[in-house]
């Protein structure tokens, strides 16, 4: 059964975030399923005025039960009373056939005049699909959406009856697949005509020859549909051909019109598709790409959810020493190279020629996971994690392409003599996790290592006292085939490189191998609950994460992508708000007097980083680090929720008086407030106010924009789940170990 969710508004008269609470129970007058509370649950660091979606855990409700539920806010001194009961009746419905929303009542007369439209996507083009419906006790009186005989449909029912009539459109044309699309009917009562239109185009206009009649039911958005819906406009109204365009670019209905269709970019993150790109030990072992923080000889893929290293491992007849800091090569015998435990046989060396170099390639992947709701299981994670839990990692390893090697060619012949000869592989983690599955040391054959792997089972123990609620967990994979720490050969890269490929540090090798974990591969675990629903997991700390949004998939929000885009470009950032210019220092910014919007000419540039686009190493090319608790109160106050005036004293005075709604966007945007009205704009931010980078960090290197309200909800919603999916915790030295929640923001076509 899908995952319900309960959603609540909490509201504190001081602006600060709250905690939501709620609780279902059976309901008193239901007989024969129960009685008292079924389920509590919360969300904690809810913005005021904010609305927080609770999500109850699978399997907690049953089919036809009847319950209720209510909610209350928590802050840190005070709980409000509870709400009133709120009776439901838990209803399963089976995939597909839900809607992806239900109004209370009718919206509109469906024996009138109408217009009907909406934003689409479909995966499949002979879906039985309908788009929006109001429905009667047998039949709905009309229906936008598609047919598999004759795709894109507008029809109408003649009563309310099984075996109406059906007139109507019926097009024969195919819906666009893997695409938005912009599908709109209009019914013209006086007219008696039903027209259908995709994507601004008149596609067919059929007679409707009976006089409709009108469901007072409820309506439903995207019934029997898989796929998605956004968008949907309905008017009282026959819209004529020109307006019907006129949807597809006015901001009331959509923000913008998607552009022409394009490869699926990467915006999986703020679509809502969740995917953590585990590799196999095979698609490790074939990296071709050597990133940054690797040496020339390394493979490595390096993700949130998982790392994988493939390198060759050889010993040759030299070996290298420091001379007075300077690295130097010296000869030296293969007997001397080769350690006892190897046991190389006699006629072997023997066969050895200048040059050969006795070489392998080791391979390894690990893969680390997200928590579900409840902290219990791997989120989304398939038939494979089933028993893990999200604080596991898997650890995998193989030796492979063993041979004698000279000038990159395998000696095949002297394969056999290879065959006795043994080498060790140890595993270790550091003290916060342990091995629960797999045998930490293992002594092989090269015959045995040939067909075979090793895996592990990791799991990191989460702090018993205090307050801290994660963890580091190292895993250290090693060649132990020598006695004692000198023996211990890493399985990961100790030299650190630039992106440029600068040696900013290495491990010296000299006489035999220091024993130390420096770069080793390293996985932060936490137990913490995030909005988003998501309650726990393990995320590579070498690893980039990047919020990816889309300007033709994520058009829900596309104006935040907008403000955003203009925010990072510097060529055109001197041109948002508030004005930064020539002269201008934190000190002497008055929140209470921001700087006039009229250009003056010496505007600049502003020094805005998360761009992961631009160059490593530059101001706008530095990560944005995730926020302490509280963050956003203080970075919205320099721009809103106060007092501030403009041209004070002057004909033209801008006043905002002290309220929790006033903000810069109501002066900087005013044209806008006034042509769309208060509630329809929002006043957004960027760098984002959960992050140390907001606009308190200097006053100055921040851009705000009145964007619309549904807009900037839906983005804030993505990057909520981007934080959760991504484990982008807030920052408190009470309760981390780590700081170790950067991340950057790209935007794609």
């Amino acid at each position: 059964m899908r995952t319900p969710a309960l959603l609540v508004q909490v509201i504190d008269p001081a602006g600060k975030p709250l905690r939501a609470e709620a609780e279902i129970e059976h309901d008193p007058a239901a007989t024969g399923q129960g009685s008292g509370q079924i389920w509590v649950g919360g969300a904690d660091n809810v913005p005021a005025g904010t609305q927080a979606s609770i999500a109850v855990a699978a399997d907690t409700l049953t089919d036809g039960w009847k319950v209720r539920w209510r909610a209350r806010a928590v802050s840190a001194t005070a709980a409000s009373a509870w709400s009133d009961w709120q009776q439901v009746t838990v209803d399963v419905t089976q995939p597909g056939e839900e809607p992806l929303a239900q109004t209370t009542g009718p919206v509109i007369r469906t024996d009138q005049s109408f217009t009907a439209a909406a934003w689409l996507r479909w995966s499949d083009k002979d879906g039985d699909y309908t788009v929006v419906e109001q429905k009667g006790t047998h039949q709905a009186p009309f229906r936008l959406g598609n047919e598999p005989l004759h795709g894109l449909v507008f029809t109408f029912t003649g009563a309310d009856a099984a075996d109406a009539t059906v007139e109507g459109v019926l097009s024969d044309v195919e819906p666009p697949v893997g695409e938005w699309f912009h599908l709109a009917g209009v019914y013209d009562a006086a007219a008696k005509t039903a027209s259908l239109y995709l994507n601004g185009n008149l596609v067919k206009t059929s007679p409707v020859s009976f006089a409709t009649w009108h469901a007072d039911g409820a309506m439903t958005l995207g019934s029997r549909m898989r796929g998605d819906l956004d968008e949907v406009n309905l008017f009282q109204q026959p819209l004529g051909a020109d307006e019907v365009a006129a949807l597809l670019t006015s901001p009331a209905a959509a923000a913008s019109r998607p552009a022409a269709p394009s490869a699926a970019p990467s915006a999986a993150l703020a679509d809502g598709d969740f995917d953590y790109e585990h590799p196999s030990l095979e698609e490790c072992h074939a990296t071709q790409r050597a990133p940054r923080f690797t040496d020339s000889y390394s493979r490595m893929q390096e993700r949130p959810y998982n790392a994988c290293w493939t390198a060759w491992i050889g010993y040759t007849g030299w070996e290298e020493e420091d001379d007075g800091g300077i690295k130097k090569r010296k000869p030296a015998a293969w007997t001397m190279l080769f350690p006892p435990q190897l046991r190389i046989p006699a006629m072997l060396v023997n066969q050895l020629h200048p040059g050969d170099v006795f070489s392998f390639r080791a391979t390894w992947v690990a893969h680390s996971y997200l928590g579900s709701a409840n902290g219990r299981e791997v989120y989304e994670g398939g038939d494979s994690t089933n028993g893990l839990r999200p604080q596991n990692m898997k650890f995998w390893l193989k030796f492979s392409d063993f041979g004698i090697y000279n000038t990159g060619i395998r000696r095949s012949a002297l394969d056999d003599e290879l065959e006795d000869m043994q080498l060790q592989f140890g595993l270790k983690t550091s003290p916060s996790c342990k091995i629960t599955q797999g045998t930490a040391t293992q002594n092989k054959t090269i015959k045995a290592w040939r067909g075979t792997y090793l895996e592990y089972l990791i799991e990191a123990s989460k702090p018993e006292t205090g307050k801290k609620d994660n963890v580091v967990c190292s895993v250290m994979p090693a060649i132990t085939a020598y006695e004692g720490k000198k023996g211990n050969l890493p399985l990961w890269d100790q030299e650190l490189l630039s992106s440029k490929g600068k040696r900013l540090s290495v491990v010296r090798w000299g006489h035999g191998v220091p024993a130390n974990d420096l770069y080793a591969p390293s996985f932060r675990c936490d137990w913490r609950q995030l909005i988003g629903h998501n309650f726990g997991g393990c995320i590579y700390i070498r690893a980039d994460r990047v919020f990816t949004m889309s300007k033709t998939k994520n058009h829900n929000f596309r104006d935040v992508i907008a403000h955003i885009e203009k925010a990072l470009d510097q060529d055109r950032n001197a041109d948002t708000n508030p004005p930064y210019r020539l002269g201008d220092t934190t000190a002497d910014r008055d929140d209470e007097y921001p700087p006039a919007r009229e250009k003056t000419g010496t505007e600049r540039f502003k020094s805005i980083p998360g761009n992961y686009a631009a160059a490593p190493g530059t101001t706008a090319g530095l990560p944005l680090w995730r926020g302490a608790d509280g963050n956003e109160d203080a970075n919205r106050r320099v721009f809103s929720g106060h007092r501030f005036w403009v041209h004070k004293g002057t004909d033209r005075e801008f006043y905002m008086g002290n309220s929790w709604g006033s903000n810069y966007c109501k002066y900087y945007n005013e044209d806008m407030y006034e042509e769309h009205g208060i509630g329809a704009m929002r006043c957004d931010e960027y760098p984002f106010a959960s992050t140390q980078e907001g606009a308190a960090k200097d006053r100055l290197n921040y851009s705000v924009q009145a964007v619309w309200t549904s807009h900037n909800s839906r983005h804030g919603e993505a990057l909520q789940d981007f934080y959760s999916q991504y484990r982008l915790l807030t920052y408190n030295p009470d309760h981390s170990v780590s700081s170790e929640s950067p991340f950057w923001v790209k935007i794609v076509d």
